[in-house]
């Protein structure tokens, strides 16, 4: 499909997918508290991926992979696993225990790009179940939401924070403001779907000071 994004010199005009009724149907009386804990989820998150950077402490170049991850929790033994040939085509991936030490697990069956999607994903499920903060704000958020959007709510973060984690801001701007690119090429760049790589709020905005009318997925 084709998405034109009308600009000026400063920023990409952004499609606000979030408030989309067809997309993501909340309902009104949720939407507002809905709204500032994915906020919260999100800053929370997007701060701990600036830490794994620091903490990690060297210059990192797309694609990022999931050696930031490992390295950070080098107190744990964390593995990726990937099975060939699930019995149900469309598993994607889960995380879970073996021998009492965390696994990433992921079907090798599905494209590169979203073998890469998943293990991150995943890799975040983990770390948010033990991130004491994190939890914390998810217990507010049960108080006030129903268990079908505390999932959505959950699942939501967890995409967004996948997207920063793969394709983070300064890289990401630094890569498009090089020269034009299209998002089959930034795609490729950041191993990412094509999708991926029109990076909708509240992720960090494609920002550019040259002028764009058109990206192609």
């Amino acid at each position: 499909m084709r998405i034109l994004l009308k600009t000026n010199s400063i920023k990409i005009k952004q499609i606000n997918f979030f408030n989309n009724p067809i997309l993501n149907p909340i309902p009104n009386r949720y939407l507002k508290d809905y709204s500032d804990y994915l906020k919260l989820l999100l800053e929370h998150e997007l701060e701990l991926i600036q830490h794994i950077r620091e903490f990690v402490g060297r210059v990192i170049f797309p694609p990022i992979d999931e050696m930031l991850f490992k390295r950070y929790l080098s107190g744990y033994d964390l593995k990726y696993v990937g099975i060939k040939n699930p019995s149900e085509p469309k598993f994607e991936g889960f995380f879970c225990f073996i021998n009492g030490d965390p696994a990433i697990i992921y079907n090798l069956n599905k494209p590169y790009k979203r073998q890469r999607y998943t293990k991150i994903h995943e890799t975040f499920h983990f770390m948010q179940m033990i991130d004491q903060e994190f939890l914390k704000i998810c217990d507010e958020a049960n108080s006030k939401l129903p268990p079908n959007l505390t999932n959505k709510l959950l699942n939501r973060t967890t995409e967004k924070a996948t997207a920063a984690y793969l394709m983070p801001k300064d890289l990401f701007t630094k890569e498009f403001q090089a020269g034009y690119k299209t998002a089959e090429e930034l795609s490729d760049i950041f191993q990412v779907s094509k999708l991926w790589t029109f990076r909708p709020k509240p992720c960090p905005y494609l920002q550019s000071n040259k002028k764009v009318s058109l990206l192609q997925f």
